[in-house]
Formats: C-alpha cells, structure tokens, sequence
C-alpha cells in the first residue's frame, strides 16, 4: 500500500473544503471498499480524510413522505430501523442479504452509493437512486425509485 496523510475531519466543512483542494482525496467512513482497494493498489490517495465521526448518521422522515438517510449510518441500522423494515421491506431485505453481519456493521450507506462497483445490478440501482451530496461548489440530487410496500 502506497503512503498517504491522513486527516480525520472534526466537522463537515473541514472534510468538504479538504476534497474540495486537491483531486487525490477520499473519503474514509466503514472503509470496506477504500482499504481493500488501496491494499490491492488500485486506489492511491494522497490523502485519506476519516469522516467516521460527522454526525451524519440520522433517518429523518420527509413532509412530502420521503426520508432522508444520513451517509454514515450503517447498513445494519438502516436495515433495522423500524420506518424502513415498515415503508420499505424490500430495501430492509437487500441489505441483510447482501452481505455478512461483520461487512453490515462496518458498511455504510454513503460508501455503499459511491464506492466503485464492480456489480452492473448496483450500477443500475444506483441510477434511479436519490443522492443528495454536497459538491465542490453546488449541491445535486437524484430521483429515487423504491417502491413503498413491496415484497421479496
């Protein structure tokens, strides 16, 4: 594994403004797909910024019926969480059955949407997913298809 600095980000703008300065910067949160990989060579950032500690971890229900899910929550909490096993079973489902205990506890849902896939279902997925993510300089959002009710 190449060398790399390390910052672990004490608050939101501190990470943003940090990515923001330099293109060789990722994100640290579970690290299940950036540590495999850097070990594997294939990621070399100059800079690895741990974001483990933001306060983003919250599932927040929307006026308009929507939620909003906090990019370091966890895989196994979000498939927990009673709103999400009641709106959305079929999400709560994948989840568990996606990967392990171990993997679903360390894995969150930001990393889940940005890591670099090597699955075309998630790809595909991910397309008609909603990511509301603070840029360099604008915010971005995308439309979500999930249907509310819907079983396995």
């Amino acid at each position: 594994m190449k060398s790399f600095s390390y910052l672990s980000a004490p608050d939101v703008g501190t990470a943003l403004r940090t990515i923001a300065d330099s293109d060789d910067v990722k994100f640290l949160a579970g690290g299940t797909n950036l540590v495999d990989l850097m070990r594997e060579g294939i990621e070399h950032p100059a800079t690895v910024v741990d974001i483990t500690r933001l306060p983003l971890t919250g599932i927040e229900e929307l006026p308009e019926g929507g939620i909003r899910v906090g990019a370091l929550l966890s895989n196994n909490r979000l498939a927990a969480d009673p709103l999400i096993r009641t709106r959305y079973p079929v999400l709560a489902q994948a989840i568990l059955h996606g990967a392990s205990a171990q993997l679903r506890n360390m894995a969150t849902v930001g990393g889940n949407l940005l890591q670099r896939t090597r699955c075309m279902f998630s790809v595909a997925v991910i397309e008609r997913s909603s990511i509301s993510q603070k840029g360099r300089i604008t915010r971005r959002s995308m439309p979500v298809a999930i249907r509310r009710g819907a079983s396995a």
